[in-house]
């Protein structure tokens, strides 16, 4: 530890809080008054309004009319989550960056403790704290993910634990010095995978995270969300985002091959059970790209040390008779 650099953090920096919002007239107070009220106040929430259809842009004029904290910004059109989360980004004055869902909220005082993990970061690491899930009667459900140690954990060992779907670093519960975000951090157009490909941009510029178990964000999980919603375009987003992923480590961790394995059996899995037999794939050209990506990467799954060999036939046999997926899901149901 004594050769890192730390930050060297100024007195009461300014925090600048990134919010998408889109129709969110249910949750978007709750949010908000949950940031106005952090007891750390040099702040400014920044509202991007993506031409909702209810009173949501109502309600965060209103918000930036009461206090001058709030700076609100509304879209001419709708563009997705994020282009509105890399517009606030673009526009934001702080040294200091966190990003908020319209629905989520904080805890009073996690502004605060993350500045105080902040002053215990070395650079080029992100101070990354824990999210609690919660469903929307506010009831507490498990943790999302954990890492098995606090402190400094390297890049390498945050892409193994995310190839071995043992946690993932959401960037939710994080504060990211600007030095280190990408311009537009946030891949536009997309359904599914923004935050595995947000980190991913991330990555070149940073050493690892800094990790401390304790909670600095209530995230809902809802079952009509956008993320929550099975359709082609977002499993088929999800297997391209698996494509990158496997590309990246392929090339930039080489020693990661196993745990890499492990992801894509997982992956190929997910693919199968929500296409073939929640949805019949309208283009089955498309179905089949994806397929041949995993048939072209069958010899690193078979060579996944993390796998069973029960696994590997399972995979095997579902790779060429991907069909018997669904008889399987059928017959389990019957």
């Amino acid at each position: 530890m004594e050769n890192l650099h730390f930050y060297q953090i100024e007195s009461n920096p300014l925090v600048s809080v990134v919010v998408p919002v889109f129709n969110a007239h249910a949750f978007l107070s709750r949010c908000v008054s949950s940031l106005l009220a952090q007891t750390y106040r040099n702040i400014e929430i920044i509202l991007v309004d993506d031409h909702s259809t209810d009173d949501s842009c109502a309600i965060c004029k209103t918000y930036s009319e009461e206090d001058k904290r709030v700076r609100f910004f509304s879209n001419t059109e709708n563009h997705g989550m994020s282009f509105s989360q890399n517009f606030g980004y673009s526009v934001s004055l702080g040294d200091y960056i966190c990003f908020v869902d319209n629905d989520d909220f904080l805890p009073k005082d996690s502004i605060q403790k993350r500045i105080a993990l902040l002053s215990k970061t070395p650079i080029g690491y992100v101070p990354h704290t824990q999210e609690t899930p919660i469903d929307e009667s506010m009831n507490t459900l498990p943790p999302l993910y954990d890492f098995s140690k606090e402190g400094l954990i390297s890049l390498q060992d945050v892409l193994s634990n995310f190839l071995k779907i043992e946690s993932w670093g959401f960037y939710h519960s994080c504060l990211f010095p600007r030095v280190l975000l990408p311009n537009d951090p946030f891949p536009v157009g997309r359904v599914g995978s923004q935050d595995v490909l947000m980190w991913f941009k991330l990555f070149p510029n940073i050493l690892g995270i800094n990790y401390e178990r304790t909670s600095t964000y209530w995230t809902t999980i809802r079952k009509n969300s956008q993320s929550h919603q099975e359709s082609p375009r977002l499993v088929y987003e999800d297997v391209d985002a698996a494509i990158f992923v496997t590309n990246y480590i392929a090339q930039e961790y080489p020693k990661l091959q196993s745990e890499l394995g492990f992801y894509l059996y997982f992956h190929f899995f997910y693919f199968l059970k929500r296409l073939t037999i929640s949805h019949r794939p309208a283009d089955r050209k498309a179905f089949e790209l994806r397929m041949s990506f995993f048939k072209q990467n069958a010899v690193l799954i078979q060579k996944s040390s993390l796998l069973t060999k029960k696994q590997k036939m399972h995979f095997s046999l579902f790779l060429f008779f991907p069909s018997l997926c669904r008889l399987k899901k059928r017959s389990s149901v019957s």
